[in-house]
């Protein structure tokens, strides 16, 4: 197995790699539709924003798994605005491009609220943090 920087080349499997981890919560988030393409816009600007920290695992050539950390949170916010995602993001949320209602988005805002305050919880210094792992069902249970 080798672990190397995330690419463009790799989205697709990231995001099905995503979709079947966290399965049960994005059905909670936004019911049984669930598109994919905020998933591909979020990896796109973690990737950008701080490619050092999404690091993918293969095995012959194959996706397997993902991580994504980053130095700092609260750089990496300062980003998602600065750098205008947050504005694309909502662009895409108002045109329809998400295929999220209001309700949903409501829903998702206050997750992301809860785990801001409640991240800051835990730690004795800094603000880095693991953001996402996942794992292919087909690679899950061994070692």
């Amino acid at each position: 197995m080798e672990v190397d920087k995330a690419s463009r080349e790799d989205l697709n499997f990231l995001v099905e790699i995503f979709m079947e981890g966290f399965k049960d919560e994005l059905t909670y988030l936004f019911g049984e539709k669930i598109f994919t393409q905020q998933t591909f816009d979020n990896f796109i600007f973690c990737m950008e924003v701080e490619p050092e920290g999404f690091l993918v695992a293969r095995e012959n050539a194959r996706v397997l798994g993902y991580i994504f950390v980053s130095r700092s949170l609260g750089k990496l916010q300062r980003n998602a605005v600065l750098k205008g995602y947050i504005f694309r993001w909502f662009w895409n949320f108002i045109t329809g491009k998400y295929g999220i209602s209001l309700a949903q988005i409501l829903k998702k805002v206050k997750n992301k609220i809860y785990f801001l305050f409640t991240s800051q919880k835990f730690r004795t210094s800094g603000d880095a943090q693991v953001i996402n792992i996942a794992v292919s069902e087909k690679a899950r249970g061994k070692g």
